[in-house]
């Protein structure tokens, strides 16, 4: 239900992230339908690279620390409430820490995960599940079109199928 095309985003504000893997992608029409007949996953991260815009939180803290990206034209409101933005930023004292979050969805799914200081206790993972209940539920519905599957994302799919 949460499949659908790259539209969606939480990235950290480092170094990694801010530079190489989010920069603007500018590649030929010829090569980008060449890439879609490969993978229209792959052809749909490329023009979220292009097309993403990031969106405040509202809360300063995060804003400092993750960027919001979206594609506007798919995702229209705000999809990290100012209390999901706090909840990310202040684990439990008892549960393991969070060292950075991402978040993204893209045909296969709504994917979050999480990078921690330390193993996950079960108040760790509870917690983050809790986290990653309350952003799967503000993702609006989704705008996959199947016929835009290549030949690697049949493959992939099967393979997660079995």
């Amino acid at each position: 239900m949460l499949a659908g095309e790259v539209d969606f985003g939480i990235v950290p504000r480092d170094a990694r992230w801010s530079g190489g893997a989010m920069q603007r992608v500018a590649i030929s029409a010829r090569a980008e339908a060449r890439i879609a007949a490969l993978s229209g996953t792959a052809a749909s991260a490329l023009e979220f690279l292009r097309d993403a815009q990031e969106i405040p939180s509202g809360v300063a803290e995060f804003d400092a620390a993750y960027r919001i990206l979206v594609v506007p034209q798919k995702i229209g409101h705000v999809t990290v409430e100012a209390a999901t933005a706090e909840k990310i930023l202040h684990w439990p004292n008892d549960a393991a820490g969070l060292h950075s979050l991402l978040a993204w969805r893209d045909p296969f799914g709504f994917h979050c995960q999480a990078r921690l200081t330390a193993q996950p206790d079960w108040t760790t993972v509870a917690y983050f599940l809790s986290v990653a209940e309350l952003l799967s539920a503000r993702m609006p519905a989704s705008s996959f079109a199947p016929e835009r599957q290549g030949v690697v994302d049949r493959l992939v799919g099967r393979f997660l199928s079995s």
